[in-house]
């Protein structure tokens, strides 16, 4: 008996665990139990073999990004099938089909134990430091926590536009809005509802997993759950950058157990934090998060398996890269097509001939393209358009152009080098349809614009989050060779000096003085003023329901700064025709337009009240009839300049 027992003793606490975790579900609601188990069990299926990834911290962040994606296709098959679904669902059965496979592979003897050593704490440190960063924010200043949470997650207009995606998944169990009717109840604004909501739907699951509750609470509560889901995915955005930052520097020969080439890839970091990932934070996209999180994470699979991925069947590593494939084009469906290609370039190139990749290998390829195809076929279903909008303006903060044809010379010059030879091939597979992609949207926009726009530059930080650590891994060891003849102490301090003065210099001459000036100031300074805030105070504390009033916040000379006060008090309240008039008018800044669309409009709302300043009362006062004013509710309140 105690034969049998000893060598099942960890199923048994499996099973153990997984009722357990049932029996709380069923209590409360709560599937936190069971989501925490998937990622440990996950984890241990991960292999734990020498290098980076088979570090805890990597096998967790990892099996992290592998249980999140299968949330997303779970929440497409449930749109697919027509079934209103549950969050609770989605955790069960992630649960069940994860502990079966970590039951499979450790009858096999392919699991291994997770031990934490100096190696995690060095891949966990600069994500903590950033995700401390926003919430030192929060605890720090001297006001409600709620109203310090709007500040420091930057609330603009993209911003909340994503917050009441997130709210109106939760709202609806996390099923996507499939009627469009019922999408426009819920969406703040229903042209979202066309919009890739894997990263929504995922952290939506963990939410309503955490606190079921959340599906009822007021603005002001939510405002402090999308912070926190927020200020997550930050942290997995710069763990995602150090693992593959980490992946890099073990190709180079650095060793984690040396201070100074440690500091210098701290640094590197760093730099590419602030170049690329707190930009897309600070401009309120969410979402695009998930892209500099699985794409970092597809370069570093594809780097870590390039070695041992000669098999032609399918195998744990290429469920996870498909899975980032996934992820990515659920989240943002631009990067996906080019991830596939990588992939299947990948087989084909260990196969020698795309008749030996095994059908499991193509059923998955098959599976990610019918992910890929489905936000594409949403978003024509939605608006009939989906490439002529590659050329549409849009206003977003991006790197001077020029750092991009840098980057890809460095690239070009590292990957000719031999002793690289490990790193390249996996590199380049990954990189090049990128490359490619961005090539072909670039050369559509030059057909139908004359200057670059909106999506190019966003694709362009997708590139940047690879070759940015790349670049910054190879001037370290370049700099460290040319400093070899100084004792070992000088030799540590011209290093890191050198490599400090570079990417000082790199500002003004290729990034672009202005844009690093411009992140600088929103991350130690707040887009959204303690009067804004406050301003919000009285509006937010109001459960979701469809009786709700309206409340538009409207200061014709100050349009830019409030328009992202209005923006969070709306996204509390279900969705009218005109909403997305009045966005328009008022992002446009033009008050004649911005009156018109109120006077159209105003009759919708059970009551409105305007917030303007002495120059704009006046303006108001002679635009509405004081029998309009009486008859709606209109309440015009004057705010000190």
């Amino acid at each position: 008996m105690v034969d049998w027992f000893l060598p099942r003793r960890v199923e048994i606490a499996y099973a153990l665990a997984l009722g357990g975790s049932l029996v709380l579900l069923v209590a409360t609601g709560a599937a936190w139990g069971l989501l925490l188990l998937s990622i440990i069990a996950a984890a241990h299926v991960l292999p734990a073999r020498e290098g980076i990834l088979g570090a805890s911290v990597s096998r967790f962040f990892m099996s992290t990004l592998m249980i999140l994606s299968l949330y997303q296709i779970e929440a497409v098959i449930a749109f697919m099938c027509h079934v209103h679904a549950y969050p609770q669902v989605y955790v069960v059965l992630v649960a069940v089909a994860v502990g079966a496979a970590w039951v499979v592979a450790r009858r096999s003897g392919s699991t291994a134990r997770l031990t934490f050593s100096r190696r995690d704490v060095v891949l966990l440190l600069p994500g903590v430091l950033v995700a401390g960063f926003y919430v030192a924010r929060v605890i720090l200043p001297s006001e409600d926590n709620n109203s310090s949470m709007m500040r420091a997650t930057s609330v603009a207009l993209d911003d909340t536009s994503h917050m009441a995606m997130l709210n109106a998944l939760v709202r609806n169990d996390v099923n996507l809005l499939a009627d469009r009717a019922e999408a426009n109840n819920l969406m703040a604004i229903p042209g979202h509802s066309s919009y890739p909501m894997g990263w929504h739907v995922a952290n939506a699951v963990v939410v309503a997993s955490i606190n079921p509750s959340a599906k009822y609470a007021s603005l002001d509560d939510f405002i402090a759950i999308y912070f926190i889901v927020k200020v997550g995915s930050l942290f997995l955005a710069v763990l995602a950058l150090t693992i593959l930052t980490f992946q890099i520097a073990s190709a180079f020969g650095f060793s984690i157990g040396r201070f100074w080439p440690i500091f210098g890839l701290y640094t590197g970091i760093a730099y590419t934090t602030m170049l690329v990932i707190l930009p897309q934070f600070q401009e309120g996209f969410f979402s695009f998060l998930a892209v500099l999180i699985y794409t970092p994470a597809f370069v570093t699979l594809m780097v870590d398996g390039w070695r041992t991925g000669g098999h032609q069947r399918l195998q744990l590593g290429d469920i996870a890269l498909l899975l980032c494939v996934t992820g990515s084009a659920l989240s943002w469906i631009l990067t996906a097509p080019a991830l596939l290609v990588a992939f299947v370039i990948a087989k084909w190139h260990h196969a020698q001939m795309f008749r030996r990749i095994s059908w499991t290998t193509w059923i998955g390829v098959g599976a990610a393209g019918l992910v890929i195809l489905f936000p594409a076929w949403v978003i024509v279903h939605a608006s009939g358009l989906i490439v002529s909008v590659l050329a549409a303006g849009g206003g977003i903060t991006a790197p001077e152009p020029v750092l991009l044809f840098v980057l890809v010379m460095a690239f070009v010059f590292l990957m000719r080098e031999k002793r690289l030879s490990a790193l390249a091939a996996p590199v380049v597979v990954a990189s090049l349809p990128l490359f490619l992609s961005a090539s072909v949207i670039l050369g559509y926009i030059g057909l139908h614009s004359t200057t670059l726009t909106y999506y190019f530059f966003k694709f362009e930080f997708a590139i940047f989050v690879v070759l940015l650590p790349l670049a910054i891994v190879a001037l370290i060891d370049a700099l460290a060779s040319t400093v070899g003849e100084l004792s070992p102490l000088l030799r540590s301090g011209a290093q890191y000096g050198m490599l400090a003065t570079v990417l000082i210099l790199a500002v003004p001459s290729v990034v672009g003085y202005g844009y690093v000036q411009n992140i600088a100031a929103r991350t130690v300074g707040y887009t959204l003023t303690r009067e804004d805030a406050k301003v919000l105070e009285g509006t937010l504390n109001v459960p979701f329901v469809s009786t709700n009033e309206r409340v538009f916040f409207y200061i014709p000379e100050s349009v830019p700064r409030n328009i992202m006060a209005s923006h969070v008090a709306r996204t509390m309240y279900p969705n009218t025709a005109c909403d997305s008039d009045m966005f328009t008018a008022a992002y446009s800044d033009d008050v004649t337009m911005m009156n018109a669309t109120l006077l159209k409009c105003i009759g919708e709302f059970k009551s409105v009240i305007i917030y303007t300043d002495q120059q704009g009362l006046s303006k108001l006062e002679a635009t509405l009839s004081p029998t309009l004013v009486q008859s709606h509710e209109v309440e015009i309140r004057e705010e000190a300049a």
